[in-house]
Parts: C-alpha cells; structure tokens; sequence
C-alpha cells in the first residue's frame, strides 16, 4: 500500500508523519520478502517514537479544534499504544523472529486501513470543514468507536 494525497488529512506535520509510516511499511515488506529480519526491530523503533510523537500532534489537533469524536479517536490511540507495548515486549523476549515480522506487519497495514484511511479521514472532513460546518459530519465519514481487541487464549 502507498501513500496516496487523497489520504491526506491537511495538517503538513500529520501527513508528513502518515507518509513516513506508508514508507516504512514499505520497507518492512521488502525486507520480508527477502527474508531479512533485521527491519523489524527499526520498525519497533520508529513506532515506539510515532505512538508519542504522531498521536500528540493529532491529540493537540483535534482539541484545538473542538472536533467531536475525540474521545473515540484518543481511544483508537490507546488501544494502538497497547498493541505495540505487548510486540515490543515480544520482541524483547523472543528477539527479531518470522512471526514477529509477519505480526508487526499485518498490525500496521490494519492500522493504516482501518485507522489513517478511516477515522483519520474523519478528522481530516472536520479540519478542512468551514467552521460553522465542523460538528456536521457527513454518515459517510462518520466512524462508529473500534471494538476492543479481542484475545486469542494461548
């Protein structure tokens, strides 16, 4: 999946920061197509930096401008944060394995599917909506709040 402008939420620090995720997904299929395992733990680096760095900058966004869906939005966040603390903790336990690559994968191509091309999209309609307009989003933009992770027993 490349990153495409009409992914775009209009705010150049947040696209900037969605783009270097595009890229870096990218990089990881590469290098698990070649077998190489060696891009997970930069990929497990550079999310341990984006989760605090990319979710602030949205978080200060959408309460700068009032938009509406923040606490569903913020809890998108949380449960992405939680996600990537159970595969760092994997990582350290297990070290740079097949599966961890395969995991850390399919986590953030879900991520960018159903979060940057979803609910991001969300608030993209909202910062780019007249301000009188804010608080009216359109049903086909509208994101129902994520279902809770559900647990595979072991």
């Amino acid at each position: 999946m490349d990153w495409d402008p009409r992914f775009a939420v209009g705010v150049p620090q947040i696209d900037q920061q969605h783009q270097e995720l595009f890229a870096r997904i990218g990089r990881l299929d590469a290098a698990m197509r070649k077998g190489e395992r060696e891009e997970v733990s930069r990929m497990l680096g550079f999310l341990g930096e984006y989760v605090v760095e990319h979710f602030g900058c949205e978080e200060r966004e959408m309460k700068a401008h009032a938009f509406p869906f923040f606490t569903i939005h913020k809890t998108a966040h949380d449960r992405f944060v939680q996600q990537f603390l159970e595969i760092k903790a994997e990582y350290e336990a297990t070290g740079e394995t097949p599966w961890l690559s395969i995991k850390v994968h399919k986590v953030v191509m879900k991520w960018l599917r159903e979060h940057i091309l979803g609910m991001d999209q969300q608030l993209a309609h909202h910062l780019n909506a007249p301000v009188g307009a804010r608080a009216r989003v359109p049903a086909a933009v509208a994101v129902a709040a994520p279902k809770p992770a559900q647990r595979k027993p072991r």
